[in-house]
């Protein structure tokens, strides 16, 4: 006799609306366990715009599977009320689909919460962010610094890149400077996508600005060469033209340089900021006026390839061009990637260590992902510090006012080197 496996324990069959409802519940649990084909992935804040006067805005990006899904930014100034509603701007590419929205007429230094999606598809968890200071405001805040984390050896699914994050998103920054070699090739836009969603713990509660590194552009000499993939100009909303660019924060100004593929560019004639170029003279004008302006009293650059580095990564034509120029107008500190190694300089000042004040310090920031490379360079004539030991790092900056405190750590949270610099104008 064959067993009824639709019964009850009397042996009695299941009515036929039983076991229909039974299937129901039992699908719509499967369903509720499984992530929405059009929930938001990738979320991350961007410093794309500058408000006038008291007024900020703060650009919100993501990507999401479902085709055709029209999606929503909400937000307010508690956790549980959004009553502000934006529609994004939404387009597809390879399979996914971005969408890129603005929270307009926010008020500086003012924390707010937001999310993103559709009722139809899903809404992401809500976050929060901290609008940046007034122009000119000596307003204390902090920075997330990281960088190379690109997915090659060790870090092939970003597994060292979560862990940095991690760590950064603990100390809750309100901006973050990547320092370029954000992925392994540019060219693939999933790796991209598995960056940003990697990211998100950190990027959607800190506006993320970033320099490109040789390994987000193309490489290869041609019409093309130095150029950055469509996958960058899809996923980020940077100032400028993205490449170039710089932004106020408070009393901090930062430059972002795009140094393209240095060592290549330099053999070729290709070595971007080269005397008469366009991003040169932007250059220069950018960092007169900052340095002519009353509310500014830091200026920081951010590239990467450094300027001064031990070794292979040191490109003399690069150096030679770029340098000169952030000696003349004063700059403060100059951050860098590239190298896999932490490097402090000395504070310089036409290339020699300055022994009467002011001098500008030269970071290499290690790697937050990257295969860390080997170690050397503490004979080097400028180095200040760099670790007897391979590790991966982050860095929080801290300003306050006229004071600016530097930190390092590795990836267990350990702190390796600590400076600090104190404005003199």
């Amino acid at each position: 006799m064959r067993e009824n496996s639709d019964t009850s324990e009397a042996g009695r069959p299941f009515p036929f609306w039983m076991r229909r409802r039974f299937l129901l519940v039992l699908v719509w649990t499967v369903l509720s366990c499984i992530p929405s084909w059009g929930q938001p992935e990738g979320v991350h804040l961007s410093l794309s715009a500058t408000g006038k006067g008291e007024k900020q805005f703060m650009t919100v990006l993501w990507y999401s599977r479902e085709a055709g899904a029209v999606q929503f930014i909400r937000y307010g100034l508690t956790e549980k009320e959004l009553p502000k509603m934006v529609k994004a701007d939404s387009y597809g590419m390879e399979g996914s689909f971005f969408h890129k929205g603005e929270m307009t007429k926010l008020t500086s230094s003012t924390r707010y919460y937001y999310q993103c999606g559709s009722d139809k598809s899903g809404w992401s968890s809500v976050f929060t962010f901290v609008t940046p200071p007034k122009k000119g405001k000596p307003h204390p805040f902090t920075v997330g610094i990281f960088g190379d984390t690109q997915n090659n050896e060790f870090n092939e699914q970003f597994q060292k890149t979560a862990e940095i994050v991690g760590r950064l998103a603990e100390v809750r920054p309100d901006l973050t400077l990547h320092m370029g070699d954000v992925v392994n090739n540019g060219s693939v836009t999933a790796d991209w996508l598995s960056f940003l969603r990697i990211a998100q713990p950190l990027a959607a509660n800190a506006p993320l600005m970033l320099t490109l590194g040789n390994h987000d552009v193309e490489n290869a000499k041609g019409p093309r060469f130095q150029h950055p993939f469509s996958s960058f100009n899809g996923l980020f909303s940077l100032p400028g033209k993205g490449t170039d660019y710089s932004f106020d924060y408070g009393n901090v100004h930062f430059v972002c340089l795009f140094s393209g593929v240095a060592p290549v560019a330099a053999e070729n004639g290709l070595l971007r900021y080269g005397p008469d170029s366009e991003e040169r003279r932007w250059l220069e004008r950018d960092l007169a006026s900052a340095r002519k302006s009353r509310h500014t009293d830091w200026i920081i650059v951010f590239v990467h390839y450094p300027p001064y580095s031990f070794g292979w990564s040191n490109v003399k034509r690069w150096q030679e061009t770029i340098a000169p120029i952030i000696d003349r107008y004063g700059v403060d500190l100059c951050l860098s990637g590239h190298r896999h190694v932490y490097e402090r300089h000395h504070p310089l000042r036409n290339g020699q260590p300055a022994v009467d004040g002011w001098g500008i310090t030269y970071v290499t920031n290690g790697t937050a992902g990257g295969s860390p490379q080997g170690t050397g360079g503490s004979d080097y004539p400028t180095m200040a510090f760099t670790p007897a030991e391979r590790m991966y790092n982050y860095a929080i900056m801290s300003v306050v006012g006229k004071s600016l405190n530097y930190e390092v750590f590795d990836s267990a949270g350990e702190k390796t080197d600590e400076f600090e610099l104190n404005c003199l104008r």
